[in-house]
């Protein structure tokens, strides 16, 4: 839940209206993402590494899908591995971000979720 809380405060300080919601693995996203009373994100940030269903997993289904295909999806994780990388991108992914391990990372994040942000809403 730490890095939850970190993009809680990013978005905070990005002073933009915004409703952030967040679940706890693969699963609970689907579920959310395809449950036809709640209205699509325009932005779904996703971890590749999620309990129950990995956020690969997570992101074929949502590709495969007329209803969510078009959702913009950005990728914030740790890993920074070429593999990983590659498969997001073919997935059709708006953004790679790697989470922060230094102080300068962590403004680059910043940097580049207020940029996605202005694109996408």
């Amino acid at each position: 839940m730490a890095d939850a809380k970190l993009v809680e405060l990013l978005f905070d300080g990005l002073q933009i209206s915004h409703r952030l919601t967040v679940v706890v693995d693969g699963a609970e996203a689907l579920r959310r993402l395809f449950d036809p009373v709640i209205p699509k994100p325009n932005l779904v940030l996703l971890d590749l590494n999620l309990p129950t269903l990995s956020g690969l997993e997570v992101l074929r289904k949502l590709r495969e899908d007329p209803a969510t295909v078009s959702v913009t999806v950005a990728v914030l994780t740790g890993s920074t591995a070429e593999v990983d990388v590659g498969r997001a991108t073919a997935l059709g992914i708006r953004a790679y971000l790697p989470k922060p391990e230094s102080i300068l990372q962590y403004e680059n994040l910043r940097h580049s979720l207020s940029d996605l942000v202005s694109d996408v809403v």
